[in-house]
């Protein structure tokens, strides 16, 4: 570069020149133009083609636009990465949760009683008694709390109308657990009719235990997690044998007696109970339910002068009406059971001993009978284990009136 600039022949120095070789053109000097070998504007080597010195041109294309460039074609390596560390993060999330249902499903198979005893460890053994029953030979399903079991006697009812039925209820029964009994129940068995007693409608539910419910069914490691202490061998290898028959369908009596107050029992009022909107979702769902698999659902309260009232009752005929669903009620109207409250209950009013669940099943048996035309299969060889059943139900009445 120098020599190029020696053999200018415009190298030589004006005055002034040097100080701005050496740091830059002064304000005003020739030099503003741009041009670093002192050359003046308008000379034939400002456009630095004479000087050998070559100046970016005005379309931009230099470093900048090599760079601008560049940066653009490192775009695509870079979306490429991006999308790589996406593609295995979800790698590994479907890798996490394929091993994690496959502890659980694998926790499950051990812990989940192969039989559906107490002893075998199944929780709620008498409302999961129809596990053992032949599939298909259930005529009505009853579903719903103590008030239930308390007051629904299948055997009663089978020896005078000839119709099978099971009592699905536990102790303080929720509609969560209430669902899970009905599809458990309904995978087996092709009921005509599903009564859901209504005490259980009022009782709170929370998300959780509606998940732990809803889980559970997929994963019974989270209703029986407590199991693995007694698990056994037959519980690592033997398959689910459910041989378990409750000799009363679901039914529990008592003869224990205990006067209720029944001076404000179904006072009239115009008032409706609250019904938590949890449970009007979940009885909903269980009512289609119903429908999907053929069976008609009915609701029905028994008569309790602890649980039930006016209130409850126009909470229940307003939900009826709301999902066309037949509505009974044993504590008044044209079905009303004549119960006698100072003999009829075991523990002053909340539930009926064995005499007021007679009279109810004796009214509840004909209801059904007559308007959901059952069938009668007293005479059925197939169905000889109800009538040896009811001959055994008769002779321990008699032992516990005697005890």
């Amino acid at each position: 570069m120098e020599d190029l600039i020696k053999e200018s022949p415009s190298s030589n120095p004006s005055p002034g020149s040097d100080a701005c070789s050496d740091c830059g053109s002064k304000p005003g000097s020739d030099s503003a133009s741009g041009s670093g070998s002192g050359v003046k504007p308008g000379s034939d080597s400002a456009s630095g083609s004479d000087s050998g010195v070559k100046t970016p041109s005005a379309s931009g294309a230099g470093p900048e636009s090599s760079s601008g460039s560049g940066a653009g074609s490192d775009s695509g390596p870079a979306r490429g990465r991006t999308a790589g560390r996406v593609l295995r993060c979800l790698m590994t999330a479907v890798l996490v949760l394929v091993l994690g249902c496959g502890m659980l499903l694998g926790a499950s198979y051990v812990l989940m009683p192969k039989d559906n005893s107490k002893e075998a460890g199944m929780i709620n053994p008498k409302a999961n008694g129809f596990l053992a029953e032949p599939s298909n030979s259930l005529d009505v399903l009853f579903v719903g709390d103590s008030e239930a079991y308390s007051s629904f006697s299948p055997l009663d009812m089978w020896n005078r109308h000839g119709f099978t039925s099971y009592v699905c209820s536990s102790p303080a029964q929720k509609t969560s657990y209430s669902f899970v009994l009905l599809r458990r129940a309904l995978q087996g068995q092709s009921p005509k009719v599903v009564v859901f007693e209504t005490n259980s409608f009022f009782k709170k539910v929370s998300i959780n235990e509606v998940a732990v419910n809803a889980l559970s069914e997929v994963f019974p490691v989270f209703e029986y997690h407590d199991r693995w202490k007694s698990i056994t061998a037959n519980d690592l290898i033997g398959p689910a044998q459910y041989t378990w028959k409750d000799s009363l369908k679901g039914f529990r009596y008592s003869f224990k007696i205990k006067k209720a107050d029944a001076s404000s029992w179904m006072a009239e009022s115009s008032r409706v109970a609250s019904i938590p909107g949890i449970n009007k979702t979940i009885i909903s769902l269980m009512v289609d339910y119903c429908r999907e698999h053929g069976a008609t659902p009915v609701f029905m309260s028994v008569p309790s002068t602890k649980n039930w009232n006016s209130e409850r009752h126009n909470a229940v005929e307003g939900l009826a009406q709301e999902l066309g669903v037949d509505y009974v009620d044993l504590n008044k109207g044209d079905a009303k059971v004549d119960i006698d409250w100072s003999a009829d209950s075991r523990d002053a009013g909340d539930h009926l001993n064995y005499v007021g669940a007679s009279k109810v099943s004796k009214v509840v048996g004909k209801l059904l009978d007559e308007r959901y035309d059952l069938p009668d299969h007293r005479t059925e060889s197939e169905y000889n284990s109800w009538n040896e059943a009811y001959i055994a139900f008769q002779k321990s009445l008699k032992s516990a009136k005697k005890g």
